[in-house]
């Protein structure tokens, strides 16, 4: 009930057919999904319903939102720090992460050995001086024996401390590129690439529109994926996951997928339903295959491998919980129910 109360809440905005196709969508899922897969779910049928309201109140939001960078008020603390707070656009946010922990990886390198959250905060104060930020880059560029440009085919023969530029052999300059590698996963359907209009998802967003996403890919370099075929992954025999599979089961089951959860992050750990035998010790080969693997966060995880938690994937992506109590629960692309196995005991043995 709680699930429908705030599903009529959210969508009080909404007009009466885009209401409709709300309740239309969420009836099958309102008793599996948490409150924030739901809450996506009705945002994408405001803007593909309606994408004129949807586009005018974005651009409104946009206007009125309250972006900035603000100071926590008040006098540092006895070890002298202070907290910032940043608002940004989510593309601004992910390159800020991203060179923050470049830098903090690059000064590892160089030597330091404070722990990682303190080389981040020290990233900070590097960024808000350009100049020492540029020295830190060349320095760390010339640490890790990074190679030139693709397009230069001589090799560097020195980087001139002053202007931050890399000498090539031909006598041609280039200066070093300090851009973080960033990679923002966009899904989009065939009929919105070739309309050019309807409601795109960006993995740890959610669903935007085609307009929004065009404002934050519009200067960048962008890579358009092939199709992966989920079906044609053959399995390894070693323990580690490659990336053509981790992919494969981040595409079939893009949520954590213990019972409930609601992470989507592709940062988590993948955990062998079956578990793995080396083939050393008489394991058979392909054992590490899309069928074979589950998504879970890193707490999940531990909880299924150090608790009376258990789990089966009897069928590709469809995955049967048993906790400590003995109970059962049935997760899949719908969602989690409550599930009552035939044969138990084969989930318990």
């Amino acid at each position: 009930p709680w699930i429908g109360r705030r599903t009529a809440d959210a969508a009080r905005h909404l007009s009466e057919g885009t209401v409709a196709v709300v309740d239309r969508r969420i009836a099958r899922y309102a008793h599996s999904l948490s409150w924030g897969r739901i809450e996506a779910i009705i945002t994408a049928c405001w803007l593909e319903c309606d994408p004129a309201a949807a586009a005018a109140a974005d651009a409104d939001a946009a206007a009125q939102s309250a972006l900035g960078v603000w100071v926590k008020d008040g006098r540092p603390d006895e070890r002298g720090t202070q907290e910032i707070f940043i608002r940004a656009e989510a593309p601004d946010v992910l390159r800020f992460n991203a060179t923050v922990g470049g830098i903090a990886t690059g000064l590892g390198t160089l030597g330091d050995t404070r722990p990682v959250d303190e080389r981040r905060a020290a990233a900070v104060g590097i960024l808000a001086n350009p100049q020492h930020a540029l020295d830190v880059f060349t320095d760390i560029h010339t640490a890790t024996g990074q190679p030139p440009p693709a397009e230069f085919a001589d090799p560097i023969d020195s980087v001139d401390q002053t202007d931050k530029t890399v000498r090539v052999g031909s006598g041609r300059t280039k200066r070093i590129d300090t851009r973080p590698d960033v990679t923002l996963y966009v899904h989009l359907t065939d009929e919105a690439l070739r309309s050019g209009t309807g409601v795109a998802r960006v993995e740890g967003i959610g669903p935007v529109t085609l307009d929004r996403v065009r404002s934050w890919l519009g200067h960048t370099q962008v890579t358009v994926k092939p199709v992966i075929d989920l079906n044609q992954q053959i399995p390894v025999d070693a323990y580690e996951v490659p990336d053509r599979i981790r992919d494969a089961v981040h595409l079939r089951t893009p949520v954590d997928c213990f019972p409930y959860a609601c992470s989507t992050a592709r940062t988590g750990d993948l955990d062998h339903t079956i578990p793995y035998v080396s083939p050393d010790t008489g394991g058979p080969p392909g054992q590490t295959g899309v069928d074979k693997l589950a998504p879970l966060t890193r707490t999940h995880h531990r909880i299924k491998t150090h608790s009376r938690w258990q789990v089966a994937q009897p069928f590709n992506g469809i995955f049967v919980w048993r906790t400590p109590h003995g109970r059962y629960y049935l997760v899949d692309h719908t969602g989690t129910r409550p599930a009552r196995p035939a044969l138990p005991r084969q989930l318990a043995a």
